[in-house]
């Protein structure tokens, strides 16, 4: 019997981890690219009782013709089930057929919404951030990114304005959330 050299055993672990990559390697081999075709049109809006100046432009994408929804098959999945992408058609030619039909009809606008939507900032780097970020973007090691940031944060030459801290917070931050009473917003004492 061959022994397995020390570190290549396949124990609990590696094999559901090469199953998992075998199962993912497999879905790749079987993968078939599918052409499909979205129409969007962008359209403007002018309510008869607005006084706006401006109208509104609107996205309107196609998404059917009398109720039959434009979908492109793609396949089935692990039950059998036939999957679609929605809202898209199958080849070129008929995107233009739709596209030229589109544009010599009229358009009416029976209704829309405006959705208010919030975008938060990105969290601040921590210094592990940072450093992996300088590394893969830029090549630089530990020291030297530690550097940059350290002479960033003192200051540099601006023509007449002199020494300008290009960065207010130093990167030696280590979690990216603040405790209420460390926060870092201002306050003001009454």
């Amino acid at each position: 019997m061959d022994k397995v050299r020390r570190g290549l055993s396949a124990g609990r672990v590696q094999t559901v981890a090469v199953r998992l990559i075998v199962e993912r390697e497999r879905e790749i081999g079987a993968f078939k690219p599918v052409e499909y075709w979205p129409i969007d049109a962008i359209l403007q809006y002018k309510a008869s009782d607005s006084s706006a100046a401006e109208p509104l432009l609107l996205t309107a994408r196609f998404i059917g013709i009398y109720g039959e929804p434009a979908r492109v098959a793609i396949g089935e999945d692990k039950d059998g089930k036939d999957q679609f992408i929605a809202n898209a058609v199958p080849d070129k030619e008929t995107a233009l057929k739709i596209v030229e039909a589109a544009t010599k009809a009229t358009w009416t606008v029976r209704s829309f919404e405006i959705k208010e939507r919030k975008k938060y900032p990105p969290a601040p780097f921590t210094t592990s951030n940072l450093q992996q970020q300088a590394s893969a973007r830029l090549g630089f090691n530990v020291r030297r990114t530690m550097g940059v940031a350290q002479r960033l944060y003192e200051g540099v030459a601006i023509g007449a304005e002199g020494m300008t801290g290009l960065i207010t917070l130093y990167a030696y931050r280590f979690a990216t959330r603040c405790s209420r009473g460390n926060s870092l917003s201002p306050r003001v004492d009454q």
